[in-house]
């Protein structure tokens, strides 16, 4: 009985270790991305800066490819391992799965690097940056995108493997001798842009060497089988189903930075970069938390069991809260000194203005990640690609009148209400399932009402330490940080007691 105890415990240890080192390499590369980027904007300018954010505008888009093979193959390989000898049919799926991929690499630099590179006039036009710098580097970035293909295939086999903390060190790794090496070349040797994305493409092709090697050394894999399209088929109505929610996630996140690249300058593009970074950090908290709660729900809805279901949601959603609502209610009321203190340049004052509307539209998004995995995790799962295809279609119909009216403002007014929506549709649809009928007053409990209060928090100790200061430095900040940071300590503590939340436990038991 003992020894069945301590492989229990032992389980659940390497569980909760395989979440810390997942939460681990997705903190590492948002917190070494937020450090550094005052360094790329002040020895590239916001112009250099815009065309990074394009990088990852091209990264967003062009993720449409997948066709979300990488989940199918994650699913496909997590199936197989519980037969006996499978050894043969996960190396023939990952070898086809990979044959496709690099494939799709090579048509990716063909067809759509070459030709952006010859129509960087139609795309951008600088002031600063020469044109031809700008059209180098846009072909630099399609190249690196494409070199990334193969190695989601990689990572998502090692997933399938559950070999997740190897996969997160090498993230950790890669992620940062490509962000500081690019730092330190910014600051001794003053390279430009189109060198800056150059390193950057060595340090991506050395990741995909190494992870192809660390991929195929699982479980006596053979790299040698060949190319066989029934995986395909088998996977198809999976694959189908994941490429339509990708499609519509993708278009519907991406499509107010597609409007901003194409019709603003440079400049303002990269300002409005800058923005999306600092809400891409609010929405990158929700996202662990919907990739942790998920086997939780799954689980509970396989054996019909309401209760723990409704502990697991509580459990998340208290979580969630802890998480997202003190860092958001925070950089909303005081985002404006702390980005006199992030940068050494001017941001525009409209862009300023509309700062605080971007960030509450990624507060809500925040959410979405838990309470679209617990009606994924339903037998009503489809009802999750009829929602984003519903507010995908108001989306992108009414942002051309809404932009054509307010300009940017209508923009990032579109995404926040973009993000509101299909958070409170989700919201809608999962409390008819069953047991959840308290779902919508138990969120505005749990989330809403500490999200007000903590913004009433944040206001009193903007008007009471800010009131007669001029600028802002840093000494300034520190005060009603540590304030605010002891304040949420305690209003963290206090929620997981009313809630009576054991924190570690059930992320352990997770």
């Amino acid at each position: 009985m003992n020894k069945t105890l301590d492989l229990i415990k032992n389980l659940q240890n390497e569980e909760f270790v395989k979440v810390l080192f997942s939460l681990a390499g997705r903190l590492w590369n948002m917190g070494l991305t937020f450090l550094l980027t005052p360094v790329f904007i002040h020895y590239l300018g916001f112009e250099a800066y815009g065309l990074i954010g394009f990088f990852v505008l091209v990264q967003g888009i062009l993720m449409i490819l997948e066709f979300g093979i990488p989940l199918s193959l994650n699913r496909a390989i997590s199936r197989l391992r519980a037969e006996i000898d499978s050894h043969s049919t996960i190396s023939s799926i990952l070898k086809t799965f990979e044959l496709v991929f690099i494939t799709l690499a090579i048509l990716i630099v063909l067809f759509i690097a070459l030709p952006s590179s010859y129509l960087s006039d139609f795309l951008f036009t600088g002031q600063d940056l020469d044109q031809g710098i700008i059209s180098i580097s846009i072909f630099l970035i399609i190249l690196q995108v494409a070199l990334r293909f193969p190695i989601i295939i990689y990572q998502a086999a090692l997933t399938g493997f559950q070999k997740i903390v190897p996969l997160n060190l090498l993230t950790i790794f890669f992620s940062s001798i490509r962000l500081f090496g690019s730092a330190l070349l910014l600051i001794y040797f003053e390279i430009d842009i189109a060198e800056f994305f150059t390193y950057q493409i060595i340090i991506v092709f050395l990741e995909l060497i190494i992870t192809r090697l660390v991929c195929w050394s699982e479980d006596n894999l053979n790299s040698k089988v060949p190319f066989r399209i029934k995986h395909f088929k088998d996977e198809f109505d999976f694959i189908s189903t994941s490429f339509a929610i990708s499609l519509l996630g993708v278009v519907s996140f991406q499509f107010d930075k597609m409007i901003v690249a194409s019709s603003l300058s440079l400049d303002i593009f990269g300002q409005y970069s800058l923005m999306v970074l600092f809400g891409t950090a609010i929405l990158t908290l929700g996202y662990p938390i919907g990739s942790v709660s998920f086997p939780a729900f799954s689980k509970a809805m396989a054996s019909n069991n309401t209760k723990q279901l409704l502990s697991k949601l509580r459990t998340y959603t208290v979580i969630s809260a802890i998480l997202v609502v003190p860092i958001s209610s925070f950089l909303l009321l005081f985002i404006e000194p702390i980005l006199g203190i992030y940068l050494d340049k001017e941001i525009s004052s409209s862009l300023i203005s509309i700062f605080p509307i971007y960030l509450l539209g990624a507060t809500f998004g925040a959410f979405i990640p838990l309470f679209n995995g617990l009606l994924l995790s339903s037998d009503d799962s489809r009802d999750v690609l009829k929602i984003l295809f519903l507010i995908t279609f108001i989306y992108l119909l009414s942002m051309p009148i809404i932009i054509k009216e307010y300009d940017l403002l209508g923009i990032v007014v579109g995404f926040c209400i973009m993000q509101l929506s299909l958070l409170s549709c989700l919201l809608i649809r999962c409390s008819y399932l069953p047991g959840m009928h308290a779902l919508i007053w138990n969120v505005l409990k749990i989330i809403f009402v500490p999200f007000l209060f903590n913004l009433s928090v944040v206001g009193f100790l903007k008007s009471n330490f800010f009131t007669y200061y001029d600028e802002f430095s840093a000494l300034e900040l520190m005060l009603p940080i540590g304030i605010y940071i002891i304040y949420q300590c305690l209003f963290c503590i206090f929620l997981l007691k009313v809630f009576k939340i054991d924190l570690l436990n059930n992320v352990k038991s997770s």
